[in-house]
């Protein structure tokens, strides 16, 4: 079985116009760098909770 960068390396899965998507553990985390609200940096996570790689399709362990 090959290792996929994105579920076992934390690669980068997408780049959006605010931030980085990637896979860690079994959450897919959404990284914002800038507050367009308050016009200015920003350190917010955005998690969503998945059981399955989008990429390899492996099955995901929950982080204890």
């Amino acid at each position: 079985m090959s290792n996929c960068k994105y579920c076992q390396q934390d690669e980068v899965l997408m780049r959006t116009h605010y931030g980085d998507i990637t896979v860690v553990g079994n959450k897919l985390i959404e990284e914002v760098f800038w507050d367009d609200y308050n016009d200015c940096p920003s350190d917010e996570f955005m998690t969503s909770k998945i059981n399955y790689c989008p990429m390899c399709c492996r099955k995901l362990e929950e982080e204890k």
